[in-house]
């Protein structure tokens, strides 16, 4: 047992024997009862899940037992009790783990900066890395997508008691327990998307603000003078200028959303001025500091601040023996990463929407009906269009066409207050062809742009899009009016690559391989054509969105891709779990920084796939795409997300402002089907499909034709493999076929389910083998630890979950039924939660 997992042992699962214990003492007049009930409610699943009984059976069986005489009403307020104590012993560990972090996970040095650093001689540090840092970089963008389900005050509580526990403070201990016993796990109104906005941004700008400035300030120490003037580690921002499926984020959102991203640079500046001001106590300098505080609001370069901050610095070296200049330049750092903008405000839309507003435009302007043109006559006409000395145009009479007049127009009033990188980026949802980029390249001439102060980022998501972006891009890069937009940008071309939509389309090997092999082509086209292109990965947080042990996935690239910047999305529940925490933000940003800057300082260590490893790789994900098609099109495939998980009940919950579905108004479809929803929902019934289906079916296919030692060896060799294995096994570890095990018998259900059963005991059987291991994730202890307790913890909670999913399918009695429903939807924030990184 590693020092890690033994401090996990101690510090997490054995206290919270102790605080659980001591919470279940508490005079709550409404779970003290209850409280009594769930060991031996939740022992009684344990036994029953294995002899294979259903989760109604068991319900029923054990009130049948201990409260044979109950009604109707206090069966459900017994598991309405039971689910609440549930969600907050869920809240009791996730805050333990959180207090144990810097020991049971911050102890890495692999990953983090010093211990990068200190594998280069330190007479070559500053000639290897001061090169490499002028253009590295790493961006963390900030989204709102709907994965958090702890309210605001919950966050709140957790974060409280991770410091109390931190500190063994028994006395707020009992308080905060007490606190959290009270208080509401609900919502009491949906999300708008200022809110979500306000939200995230008050809950996760202090921890990367810190954590930012403490990796700014390794590199400080490092490279001395010879520091390139360029930022490590930037942040970007997606609530209020999303507006993909989200019809509520309009341009004043959007405009309201930078202001308040300024105000928060700005208030951070105030605090770094504030703290200035007790040690520069000299003469003259609080002279300098009176005037840049006086002049925050009204600067409107950033380059100005940092030369007034600049000022300082040189003056405290000159003429004060650089007394305090190392806080003075905390500040300068802190500027130079944020300027006036915080996080950079990027837009997004669906293509579906630029197609129609153009489709009027071309209309009133050429007299033509776009729609009824091919992708390659709609380019013919759109490069003519943006040739020609098109000026103004009015927007047309049209909600959506205002709207996106109105964002247009917006990013140069972003600009003026926030600076260029305020907001420097559209980014095009679903594109799927060259006039998909061109659509917006007109659109912002006819907005009244003649230079665009903006990256137009295509975003390829399904694996036929993956497999055309190199064709797409050819296309783009031979329009010299494209070409002159590219150089006017600085050479740089960035494509947005996701994971979510992909798996969802192509299952989990598949889409890994696509994305891999859709970069390696990009690549070298865009190297071919003169220009630079960066990768920007849509991730959620498990594995079946490309999430999982994200900077293992990059360190694992090695010299196969040039990595010039790590971008990707860091969503919702990751957020508050994985960068709540300073300790955790700074170690999880160090990973992330370093993952690629390996590969640069030790170029000559990293190995590329061979070409027969490539071959090889092609033809599991071709075996995998396969078995996850022949799964999708299982006849009772979309009827069982229906009406055998919670997905119908993801939009009745107020956790989100933008709707789950891009379709309501027909049948459901897999295409209308948002990633997210659909990977929770595999994720609430414990088989997390999109995370393992076809990686099983291929690896047989390997072993049956001879390939088992070839496999061995590429698990062994193969870093990008290996990862994907190891990533998976995360999703296969909170997969469970008890809770589904009865629905093989359903007439309509069966056949898939015991299809699904079958693949995952297969993956988890050959991944074992693979990998040598007698249990998943025995080299990763603490994750394993963390995963049993917390699997173990909502096991009664996903039995009542499907118990109430049965009876508001099967009851006739409407109050009845929606009382099921109620209890239904009370369940799926526990589940989530307890996975930390379930959607």
């Amino acid at each position: 047992m590693t020092s890690s997992s033994q401090h996990f042992t101690r510090e997490v699962s054995l206290r919270y024997q102790l605080y659980n214990g001591l919470f279940l003492t508490l005079p709550f007049p409404s779970l003290e009862a209850v409280g009594i009930r769930l060991p031996l409610f939740s022992e009684y699943c344990g036994k029953a899940l294995a002899q294979g009984k259903s989760p109604s059976d068991i319900v029923e069986a054990f009130f049948s037992d201990m409260l044979p005489d109950a009604s109707f009403e206090k069966v459900m307020n017994t598991l309405f009790l039971l689910t609440q104590l549930i969600e907050r012993q869920i809240v009791l560990f996730d805050a333990l783990e959180d207090a144990a972090f810097p020991e049971t996970r911050g102890m890495e040095r692999r990953g983090s900066v010093p211990g990068c650093l200190s594998g280069v001689p330190e007479r070559q540090l500053r000639e290897r890395l001061a090169p490499v840092l002028e253009s590295y970089r790493t961006r963390v963008v900030l989204t709102a997508h709907p994965t958090q389900f702890y309210p605001e005050p919950v966050l709140g509580v957790i974060e409280e008691l991770s410091t109390a526990l931190r500190r063994n403070d028994l006395a707020s201990i009992e308080l905060l327990l007490l606190q959290l016993g009270k208080t509401s796990f609900k919502n009491s109104d949906a999300p708008t998307p200022l809110s979500e906005a306000t939200s995230l941004l008050n809950r996760a700008h202090k921890a990367f603000y810190e954590s930012i400035l403490d990796i700014e300030t390794l590199i400080d120490e490092a490279l001395g003078d010879q520091r390139p003037e360029s930022t490590v580690i930037e942040l970007g921002f997606w609530p209020g200028g999303d507006r993909d499926g989200n019809p509520y984020v309009t341009t004043a959102t959007t405009l309201e959303v930078a202001a308040g991203l300024r105000r928060c640079a700005l208030d951070h500046y105030r605090r770094e001025i504030s703290k200035l001001r007790r040690r520069l106590t000299f003469p003259g300098m609080r002279e300098r500091l009176d005037a840049i505080d006086a002049k925050l609001e009204l600067y409107a370069d950033p380059g100005d601040l940092l030369r007034d901050i600049r000022a300082l610095c040189d003056s405290l070296v000159q003429n004060h023996q650089s007394l305090y200049v190392d806080q003075a330049r905390r500040f300068y750092n802190a500027a130079r990463a944020f300027g006036l903008h915080f996080a950079s405000l990027d837009l997004r839309q669906d293509s579906s929407a630029h197609e129609e507003i153009t489709a009027l435009l071309v209309q009133e302007l050429r007299g033509m009906d776009y729609s009824s043109l091919t992708a390659v006559e709609r380019a013919g006409v759109l490069a003519d269009l943006i040739a020609s000395n098109l000026t103004a145009v009015k927007a047309p009479d049209h909600p959506l066409a205002k709207d996106c007049f109105d964002s247009l127009s917006a990013v140069g009033q972003i600009q003026k207050q926030n600076g260029p990188r305020g907001m420097h980026r559209y980014i095009i949802s679903n594109t799927q062809s060259a006039s998909h980029v061109l659509e917006v390249m007109f659109l912002s001439r006819c907005a009244g742009y003649t230079d665009l102060p903006f990256d137009i980022v295509p975003l390829f998501e399904t694996i036929e899009d993956l497999r055309n972006a190199p064709k797409v891009m050819a296309a783009l890069y031979s329009l010299p009016l494209y070409c002159q937009h590219l150089k006017q940008r600085g050479g740089c071309q960035t494509v947005m690559l996701g994971y979510s939509d992909g798996t969802k389309d192509g299952g989990y090997l598949s889409c890994n391989w696509e994305i891999f092999t859709a970069k390696r082509e990009l690549e070298a086209l865009s190297q071919k054509s003169g220009f630079e292109v960066v990768f920007f990965d849509g991730r959620g947080g498990p594995p079946a969105r490309g999430g999982g042990n994200t900077h293992r996935f990059y360190r694992a690239l090695g010299a196969s891709l040039k990595q010039t910047e790590v971008q990707l999305t860091i969503q919702g529940q990751t957020i508050s779990s994985n960068f709540g925490s300073h300790a955790a933000a700074r170690h999880n940003l160090e990973q992330l920084f370093t993952s690629g800057l390996e590969g640069k300082l030790f170029a000559e260590d990293a190995a590329c796939p061979c070409l027969e490893e490539s071959t090889l790789m092609a033809q599991l994900s071709e075996k995998s795409l396969e078995a996850y098609k022949g799964l999708r099109s299982h006849p009772s495939f979309i009827a069982f997300l229906e009406e055998m998980t919670p997905l119908q009940e993801f939009g009745q919950l107020k956790i989100a402002s933008r709707p789950t579905r891009r379709r309501s108004d027909r049948k459901l479809q897999l295409s209308d089907l948002r990633a997210i929803p659909f990977v929770a929902s595999w994720s609430q019934v414990k088989l997390n499909v999109p995370g393992f289906f076809g990686l099983g079916t291929a690896l047989q296919w390997a072993f049956d034709t001879g390939l088992k030692k070839r496999i061995h060896e590429l698990y062994a060799s193969n870093a990008f493999f290996a990862t994907l294995i190891d990533n998976s096994m995360q999703a296969i570890a909170k997969s469970d076929t008890r809770y589904t095990q009865h629905l093989a018998k359903d007439p309509c259900h069966g056949e898939l389910i015991s299809v699904i059963h079958e693949e995952l005991r297969r993956t988890r059987q050959l991944i074992l083998e693979i990998t040598d291991q007698e249990s998943l994730l025995a080299r990763d202890p603490v994750n394993q630890q963390s995963i049993a307790v917390r699997e173990q913890l909502i096991m009664p909670l996903i039995v009542i979950q499907h118990y109430a999913m049965a009876q508001a399918k099967q009851n006739s009695d409407p109050e009845r039924r929606q009382a099921f429903e109620k209890l239904l939807r009370k369940t799926i924030p526990a589940i989530t939660n307890a996975s930390r990184n379930s959607a």
